[in-house]
Formats: C-alpha cells, sequence, structure tokens
C-alpha cells in the first residue's frame, strides 16, 4: 500500500516535486529506499515518466514496468560510474530495478525495442545550487544518444 499512496504522491507533485519528496521519505532505517521512482512505459506509452530528472548523489532511483516488452538500456554515462541497466533483456509489466546513483553527471538511457520510437530518458546526478531549486526536471535535455 505505501507505494502506491507514494507514487499518487509524486504523480500529484509533477516531476518538479519529487527531489523534494525524496528527501522527505524517512529516516536511515527506511526500508524504502527509492528517491525517484521512473515509471516505464506509463498506461502502455512509449515514454519514460518523467523522461529526465534530476537528482542528487546518492540517490536510489526505481524503474517500475507499467506494461511488458521494455528496457533501460545504458547509452551513455560519467567516467567512473557503474550502472549497467538491464540491458538488452525485455521485462514484463510489474518488474523493477533500481541503482543508487554516487557518481555525479549525465546518465543518458533507453528502451532497445522502442529506441526509434524516441522511448529515451535522462538522469542528471548533481547537487542542488541552493534552496529553493527544482532538482527534479521535465524536458529539454541533450539528445546525443
Amino acid at each position: 500500500m505505501r507505494q502506491i499512496t507514494r507514487r499518487r504522491a509524486l504523480r500529484a507533485l509533477g516531476t518538479a516535486g519529487i527531489a523534494t519528496l525524496a528527501g522527505c521519505t524517512g529516516g536511515s532505517d527506511s526500508d524504502d529506499t527509492a528517491g525517484l521512482v521512473v515509471d516505464v512505459a506509463p498506461g502502455g506509452e512509449l515514454r519514460f515518466a518523467p523522461a529526465e530528472a534530476t537528482v542528487a548523489p546518492g540517490t536510489t532511483v526505481r524503474w517500475e514496468w507499467q506494461s511488458g516488452g521494455h528496457t533501460v538500456t545504458v547509452a551513455s554515462q560519467p567516467d567512473g560510474a557503474n550502472w549497467e541497466g538491464t540491458g538488452t533483456t525485455t521485462h514484463d509489466e510489474g518488474y523493477t530495478v533500481e541503482h543508487t546513483f554516487k557518481t555525479t553527471g549525465t546518465y543518458d538511457y533507453y528502451c532497445d525495442p522502442h529506441r526509434s520510437a524516441d522511448m529515451v530518458g535522462t538522469l542528471n546526478v548533481g547537487e542542488s545550487s541552493g534552496a529553493g531549486d527544482d532538482t527534479a526536471t521535465s524536458g529539454g535535455g541533450d539528445d546525443s544518444y
């Protein structure tokens, strides 16, 4: 139940409030380690939601499949990073994968079967530039993958 409530809260806040909520998920003893949830093909649409986000280093991001036949394939990542995504193996609805991002920089990824349909995502890992700044964003970005 907690996951559904959390997801509804994230959707209600939109991408601008995700990181703010992510920092308020409980103390270090919490078993819910995801700081950002990315929906894979919500409503069967060929997209990631959000398609672009910015998080602080040390944030755990969880991708949740909303329909089957998709991947989270790494296109590029900063030097020294160790994110593997899911490779090119497709997964079904209900599948989840998560990773804690510690290396700052830009991580580009895509769905292997739907890359030509522009099912791509970008995760920026970096520090917020100051109080009041949104640390989760959508739109724009570098489409160089």
